[in-house]
């Protein structure tokens, strides 16, 4: 009960507004460290056992190009946090904060990251294609070998239109 206790209190930042982020949470790296930390444990098991979520709360920060492609919430990653939400005994609207995604090219890998609703106007005004920018995401699990992220915050030099 302690630790489904934690987790609950870590997911909070999560939900909060970008008014009260906690910037200092999460970890600067470079995505391929991120992919390098979660090779054993999430990737591989998910590549034998389909879905798998990370109880764990694993917060980083991360340079990347602006696309400018936005889609729907994949069946991929809707899956993967809806498993994530159930095993944290998240309440069960707590998907509705993740409707889109944007896509992500990180080396030789593109990736869809499912972007918080109130993120996407500011996003649109501040960034163009082709820009550079922080990402903010927490690591939630993954499913058939692919890395499931969500994006709670994103950081940009430009300044709003």
């Amino acid at each position: 009960m302690r630790y489904l206790f934690l987790a609950l209190l870590l997911i909070i930042p999560v939900q909060s507004s970008s008014a009260e982020f906690d910037i200092q949470s999460y970890q600067q790296v470079k995505f391929a460290d991120i992919k390098t930390a979660h090779t054993g444990d999430l990737l591989k098991s998910s590549q034998k056992n389909g879905t798998i979520v990370s109880t764990a709360t694993f917060k980083y920060v991360f340079p990347v190009k602006f696309i400018k492609k936005l889609r729907k919430l994949s069946i991929l990653n809707k899956t993967v946090i809806q498993a994530w939400q159930d095993a944290l005994r998240v309440p069960p609207d707590f998907i509705n904060l993740y409707q889109n995604e944007f896509k992500v090219v990180l080396g030789n890998d593109t990736y869809w990251i499912p972007v918080q609703e109130h993120l996407l106007l500011p996003m649109s005004s501040e960034l163009h294609a082709g820009d550079q920018f922080d990402l903010f995401v927490i690591v939630i699990g993954a499913k058939d070998g692919k890395l499931v992220m969500l994006a709670t915050e994103f950081r940009s030099d430009r300044a709003p239109n």
